[in-house]
């Protein structure tokens, strides 16, 4: 006992000076943690995000050594930075992954990139959940004698059952499901034994949820089948099949779990106890862009030196984990009259797991998008599971504006209590929510509202609803559904209704000669704040729709449609209302081919139009990647927009070459260097003006 509280004691201390590093500036606002569960035949990879996120498509199909995930995310547009972040790993024999990259295509879509330092055999998953996606890695088998099935595994035949009506539908569906496990179609297989089990009372039931969970498993959603055999254990704990299943289950349960980290030496007294690792990455890139214009002539715009460091620390037992995590850095501006010296935090917690009473604690820096809190934040956050279909959570803290906020701000604080339930029939998840907030005394926000979730294998939906019960505004109501058509096609659909900024007193502050709500009550009382918020908060409204299909290993195609509008905004206390947009259109069609010339090269061609309030849009992009070889990537593209103003009646054609060079030095380093430029020519009245931007950057990356 000495043993383990000395070292949690230096674990504690090696957090606390991770957590305090003076020059700390985070840029990871959506990528959270990356979890692997490995196994002799598989390892499964699975990336956490801060926002929800819709799983679109990836491409190549199942090969390669890089994997290009399309996502749509459904956060607040005022609470990301769009800027790329990436979630460093340390590659081993097993598992090869290096590194995984965000990158923004525009304020709602992105692309994850996994990136290999070797060709893979893999498999993409989407979650329940909306703030994961798995991606499986095949391990090479080696050359072994082929073990003949276990009994165990071989589906028994259906009980003796009364021959209804209802009984002959289900037992069909049964024999059904039998079929297609036999023809190793698992995905039919999972579609039918959730039908039975939507008949609680079925006495086909315990048979379909043992087979449900062997279908998952077989389908490598190793997650979803623990999940199911548990619950069967509890369900139906003595007898042959029970023991059956608890096998099953300990086959899992016994595939190591463990993330990686340079495990620190250990006496033999302690080693089967805990282990204490760590992993993160660090990078630096100097950063510089010119500006040449026919009116000011040549001028240096950036000029600086960004460090990022992304740090994790691990203490793991039987019974508990804790964790610290800080992700940030430092950029130095060297420019005379630039912007100076900037720090950021935007990751900077503990995180404590009681893996006995199902209990978890996160205190620090930290950022959730569930139970009505609407981003980053200082402060506590925990959680409880009473049952295995409830759970109860709690949160309190400061809300953070930006990553710039380096100190904790006292003037704004809110607490909240949810409740998570489920998973009901193996497909529906609920949560239900209550939070208040109060800034400087008075009352800020107070809101209820909820989560519904749907999900099986062919279609999933999420509805989100955020309704502040002290002004009586419906703050946000969001639905979004994925659809597989077929094996091949796949179909989305995203609305999104919610107040602009979220309704909160604080934006009674915009447009004010103050910065904040103590010092707007020295100029309006109570009531009027009240009502200049309102005034201030506009209507947004979006519709996304869109359509993948897979023509081939290679090729794949998508086409989207948006459609948004925002109100106007009423004019109060000297403020002049806000104009909003007429019903603004964007359609777009996307082209992937993936190991078209070699091996692992992609290429995305894509064309937007976009029918503006203020101007017309068309974009015409290709966007490459191609292995020059095993240790160097290159990375070309270019955009093309031509805008047309209706304001003035100007136009601009703008081309943005770029050239990307990556060059992986050792497994766990790599030099990085891109140049581009903008090339602008924009007409107005007979007239003709040309403005040039270049931008430099070179760099470097090391993981540990």
């Amino acid at each position: 006992m000495k043993t383990l509280l000395f070292h949690i004691n230096r674990y504690s201390l090696l957090c606390l000076l991770a957590m305090y590093s003076a020059n700390s500036i985070a840029v990871n606002n959506i990528l959270d943690q990356i979890n692997v569960q490995e196994s002799r035949d598989q390892s499964v990879i699975k990336v956490i995000f801060t926002e929800r996120m819709t799983y679109r498509s990836h491409t190549p199909k199942n090969s390669g050594d890089l994997i290009h995930i399309d996502l749509n995310f459904q956060g607040k547009s005022e609470v990301l930075t769009f800027e790329s972040e990436s979630l460093p790993w340390n590659p081993n024999r097993t598992i090869p992954l290096f590194v995984v990259d965000l990158e923004w295509k525009n304020t709602a879509q992105a692309d994850l990139v996994f990136r290999f330092n070797r060709q893979i055999r893999f498999d993409v998953q989407a979650s329940s959940d909306g703030y994961s996606l798995a991606v499986t890695i095949y391990h090479p088998q080696k050359a072994q004698v082929e073990l003949t099935p276990e009994q165990a595994d071989k589906i028994p035949p259906l009980p003796v059952y009364q021959k209804t009506a209802e009984n002959e539908v289900l037992a069909k569906l049964m024999e059904e499901a039998r079929q297609a496990i036999a023809k190793e179609d698992y995905s039919a297989a999972i579609r039918l034994y959730t039908k039975v089990l939507g008949k609680d009372q079925s006495i086909f039931a315990k048979q379909a949820l043992e087979y449900l969970g062997v279908a998952r498993e077989k389908k490598k959603q190793l997650a979803h089948a623990k999940k199911l055999y548990e619950r069967y254990l509890k369900r139906y704990p003595k007898g042959a099949d029970a023991k059956r299943v608890r096998q099953r289950l300990l086959a899992m349960i016994t595939a190591s779990d463990a993330p990686k980290g340079k495990l620190r030496a250990r006496s033999k007294k302690d080693r089967d106890a805990f282990d204490i690792g760590y992993y993160g990455g660090f990078s630096q890139s100097y950063n510089r862009a010119k500006s040449i214009t026919d009116i000011a002539g040549e001028k240096t715009t950036q000029s600086e030196l960004r460090s990022d460091l992304d740090f994790t620390t691990r203490l793991r037992s039987q019974n508990f984990d804790l964790s610290a995590r800080f992700t940030g850095g430092h950029t130095a501006d060297y420019l005379t009259d630039g912007p100076g010296d900037s720090k950021r935090i935007s990751s900077l917690y503990i995180d404590a797991k009681d893996k006995v009473r199902g209990g978890s604690l996160r205190l620090g820096r930290q950022s959730r998008t569930t139970g009505g809190v609407l981003g980053r934040f200082d402060g506590l956050f925990g959680d409880y599971r009473i049952t295995d279909k409830l759970k109860l959570n709690l949160v309190a803290g400061y809300p953070v504006d930006s990553s710039k906020d380096v100190f904790i701000t006292s003037e704004r604080y809110f607490y909240g209590l949810s409740v998570d339930i489920g998973t009901i029939n193996t497909a529906w998840d609920f949560n239900l929510f209550a939070i208040n907030q109060i800034n400087d005394g008075i009352t800020d926000r107070q809101a209820v509202g909820g989560e519904i979730r749907y999900f099986d294998p062919v279609k999933s939906f999420f509805t989100l609803i955020d309704y502040d019960y002290f002004y009586g505004s419906l703050n946000m109501l969001i639905f979004n559904g994925r659809w597989s058509l077929s094996d091949k096609t796949t179909a989305n659909m995203n609305f999104d209704y919610r107040n602009s900024p979220i309704l909160t007193t604080r934006n009674s502050i915009t447009g004010q000669p103050v910065t904040s709500l103590s010092e707007l009550l020295n100029i309006f009382p109570k009531s009027t704040i009240y009502d200049l918020a309102e005034d201030r908060t506009a209507e947004s409204k979006s519709l996304f729709m869109g359509i993948t299909h897979r023509y081939s290993k290679h090729y794949q195609v998508s086409s989207d449609i948006l459609l948004t509008k925002l109100s106007d905004t009423v004019a109060s206390g000297g403020v002049i209302a806000a104009v909003g947009t007429d019903l603004e259109k964007g359609y777009s069609l996307q082209f992937t081919g993936s190991s078209l010339f070699k091996e692992g090269d992609l290429v995305l061609l894509s064309a937007t139009y976009s029918d503006l309030t203020s101007s017309d849009v068309t974009t015409i992009s290709l966007n490459t990647r191609y292995p020059f070889t095993r240790k160097l990537r290159i990375n070309p593209k270019i955009k093309i927009r031509y805008r047309d103003n209706h304001t003035d009646n100007s136009t601009q054609i703008i081309y943005t070459p770029s050239l990307q060079l990556t060059y992986r030095v050792r497994r766990n380093f790599q030099l990085e260097a891109e140049i581009s430029a903008d090339y602008e020519e924009r007409k107005l009245a007979g007239t003709e003006e040309h403005n040039k931007d270049y931008f430099f950057l070179f760099g470097y990356r090391y993981d540990f």
